[in-house]
């Protein structure tokens, strides 16, 4: 075969082959899919990871009497801050953990970088 037609070969395997495979988990609003999606631990806590400076995942529908765990997965500090609770700076590793009892929706950003919210709806235990 000649080098043009090996190219266009090469081309179109690349390009076709790059849509193939596992479909995104991300959602429209940028909330992760089902294998990231907060993860919840055998104790009932919802996990929420903090990675390449966004909440995973950005909003999480919780039942009332529930935990949540922030984990920072980063490799900077970040600060978790809301009208209703607030972290102290997290380092690299470090957690944060507040139960939510009262039904109702929690806005937080990150304090040292605001451009990064996050929303947990509490729903009543039925």
């Amino acid at each position: 075969m000649s080098k043009k037609i090996l190219l266009l070969v090469a081309l179109v395997l690349m390009f076709g082959v790059s849509g193939c495979g596992r479909p995104s988990n991300n959602d429209a609003n940028g909330n992760i899919g089902d294998q990231n999606l907060n993860m919840i631990l055998p104790d009932n806590t919802v996990r929420v990871r903090i990675k390449d400076s966004q909440f995973i995942s950005k909003t999480a529908i919780i039942k009332a009497g529930m935990t949540v765990l922030w984990v920072n997965q980063d490799n900077v500090d970040h600060q978790i801050k809301s009208t209703t609770f607030s972290s102290p700076k997290l380092k690299p590793g470090d957690t944060f953990s507040y139960t939510f009892d009262n039904v109702g929706v929690y806005d937080y950003v990150c304090s040292l970088h605001p451009t990064m919210a996050g929303s947990i709806s509490v729903q009543t235990q039925e």
